[in-house]
């Protein structure tokens, strides 16, 4: 996928190798040119968005690559994401219940023939200078079929760091206002907190595993945020 999207002119690495070593998966990636952004500013976040967008449509011509898989309503891919988050507390539990609750109102696989990078996040992003992107690097976790805006969601929330800081920067909270103003207007708000349902999912599964009790109480806020507040 990452040769058709070179192809298409889209900065993306080559992957030179890719070898299995028990359990793990080490790759021998292209280096591209640029750096991550040192600060997160509107303008960073227009820059991931434009490019983004050029993966529109890329893979109309391939059925054959499979769609994200969601996990709404079950556990899959390959994680027990609704366990974890059934046996933690009453507040993931009624969290899980939305998930599954947005799940069965619009069930279905990813709709959509864009190429999806589904960890598109700021350090994954390499800027020049001038603060034109350079390339989008870290594709392990895969590249699927679907809608290119589930990858924006996945960035919306790594901006949400920043955010809960005591005092955030005022280019954190305009980049974070920007995305958000642009979700809204592309999305319709029964798909929008779809994909964060699937974004809450995914990260709450990791969070309540593996972090502390104040990250994964702020975890729980955005998700109560995102799915128990109206768009």
């Amino acid at each position: 996928m990452l040769d058709l999207a070179r192809s298409r002119g889209l900065p993306v690495p080559r992957h030179h190798l890719v070898v299995a070593v028990g359990e793990d998966v080490f790759v021998v990636q292209q280096r591209l040119p640029g750096s991550p952004p040192t600060k997160i500013t509107p303008a960073v976040v227009e820059a991931m968005i434009e490019l983004n967008d050029r993966f529109a449509h890329l893979l109309a011509d391939r059925p054959d690559v499979p769609s994200l898989p969601l996990c709404l309503t079950a556990s899959g891919d390959p994680y027990p994401r609704h366990e974890v988050l059934a046996g933690h507390s009453d507040r993931s539990r009624r969290i899980l219940a939305a998930i599954r609750a947005v799940g069965r109102e619009l069930p279905g696989e990813l709709p959509g023939d864009d190429l999806v990078h589904i960890d598109l996040t700021p350090p994954n992003v390499l800027v020049d200078d001038t603060g034109a992107v350079t390339g989008i690097v870290d594709w392990n976790l895969g590249a699927y079929r679907g809608d290119r805006h589930l990858a924006l969601v996945k960035t919306r929330f790594d901006l949400e760091w920043a955010l809960r800081s005591d005092h955030p920067a005022p280019a954190s909270v305009a980049a974070a206002e920007r995305l958000d103003r642009v979700l809204s207007a592309r999305l319709k708000a029964p798909d929008l907190r779809r994909y964060w349902a699937h974004r809450m999912l995914y990260q709450l599964h990791w969070a309540l595993q593996l972090e502390s009790p104040e990250v994964v109480d702020w975890h729980l806020d955005v998700a109560e945020d995102r799915l128990f507040e109206p768009y």
